[in-house]
């Protein structure tokens, strides 16, 4: 197979003569690299597709027992064997292809009655298994082949399919989803820094900027932080309407959709006043949710509620933290009940009548330093009690 000329530079070699490296390259594939095997799969498989009509069944047949540069099949009769290979020798013969090392055997079908191998199958003991000698087949194989049994062999269809694995075919319609590129993130500062960069790339490459500083600044995050929430709220809300779940809305000059609360007249920021409104069950609303409770030290519904409502407004907000707060496993752990013994009934000097002094104790504790010259003492109390009375000296 000859190469064409400008991939002949991908198999150059070196070789050595007179005292002098010479560069050479290959002007055909070369048999044994790695690509050889598909080279030739692909040159035969192209060949045999360019072929007559009257061979098209030859180089179907032949195409399909090409195992690289061998041939394995199987034909009716010694007729349609020939037919195949005077046809397949010429048809490669015009590739430059010698096929030779032909081979061809026959088989005959042996019937399970004087088939030795069959013996297990069909349920023998383990004298009969012993005393048929299997490993040696047949005994008239040990004879000519005219006396061979000619049995032809017969397929009862109905027989086989009974016995094949029925399959169901099922269409199931299969949904995918686009997922969008924040949620792939759990942390909303990271969002915004991500969305930081991208924006300041998208600036440097429109006004050919140079590169600026390799720090964010505060400006670049609020204005990616807008971004963010009007990519959020274009994706969520209509822009017609003028109330979204029965509150009325306004868009601010930065394209936000805000929520008209009462307090609209207060002097205050702009973010109390008119807070952002924020879709509910949001991924970006969750990572805000999330946030807001870990800088809040795992605070609870209300304060969360209470921080949040500063800057946002987020449709059924207490129904989404209180998801938030239910999946904090800090806060389930400490949270979680500590562990208590039964209590223990009173030892029966405790509880029965008894006379005064009749019962006693001594408790003692120590050593004890009681005074700077290391002298050491030995503190002794003696407790004594009744049911009602308690006397400890």
């Amino acid at each position: 197979m000859e190469l064409r000329e400008p991939d002949r530079d991908f198999l150059r070699f070196l070789w050595w003569e007179n005292e002098k490296i010479q560069e050479f390259r290959h002007n055909q594939v070369v048999f044994g690299v790695t690509c050889s095997p598909y080279l030739l799969g692909a040159v035969l498989g192209y060949h045999l597709s360019h072929v007559p009509k009257e061979l098209k069944a030859m180089a179907n047949k032949l195409q399909k027992a090409l195992y690289v540069d061998n041939c394995v099949t199987s034909f009716s009769d010694d007729n349609e064997l020939n037919e195949i290979i005077v046809q397949s020798i010429y048809v490669l013969a015009e590739a430059n292809m010698n096929l030779r090392m032909w081979y061809s055997s026959q088989w005959s079908y042996i019937p399970g009655k004087l088939n030795p191998a069959d013996l297990a199958s069909r349920g023998c003991t383990p004298q009969q298994l012993l005393r048929s000698r299997w490993w040696e087949g047949p005994a008239f194989l040990k004879g000519s082949p005219e006396p061979w049994p000619n049995c032809e062999f017969n397929v009862d269809e109905e027989s086989v399919n009974s016995e094949l694995k029925k399959e169901k075919v099922l269409d199931l319609p299969v949904k995918t989803e686009v997922r969008e590129w924040f949620e792939k993130f759990s942390n909303i500062s990271k969002i915004i820094r991500v969305l930081c960069w991208v924006l300041r790339f998208v600036d440097n490459t429109r006004k050919k900027l140079k590169p600026s500083s390799e720090v964010l600044d505060n400006l670049e995050k609020k204005e990616a932080e807008k971004v963010l929430w009007r990519m959020v709220q274009r994706k969520s809300f209509s822009e017609k309407n003028h109330s979204i779940k029965k509150l009325l809305v306004i868009k601010d000059n930065e394209g936000i959709i805000r929520v008209k609360t009462k307090i609209i007249e207060r002097d205050d920021i702009l973010d109390f006043r008119f807070p952002i409104l924020l879709p509910t069950k949001h991924h970006l609303t969750t990572c805000l949710i999330r946030q807001c409770h870990l800088t809040n030290c795992h605070a609870g519904v209300q304060i969360i509620a209470a921080k949040l409502r500063e800057r946002y407004w987020i449709i059924a907000a207490k129904q989404n933290i209180r998801s938030v707060v239910k999946n904090c496993i800090v806060r389930k752990r400490f949270a979680a009940k500590s562990l208590t013994a039964p209590p223990i009934h009173l030892p029966l000097d405790q509880i029965r009548e008894s006379a005064v002094f009749e019962i006693t104790g001594i408790d003692l504790c120590g050593l004890l330093f009681i005074n700077p010259k290391a002298k050491v003492g030995l503190f002794c109390s003696l407790a004594l009690f009744i049911v009602q009375y308690i006397w400890i000296q």
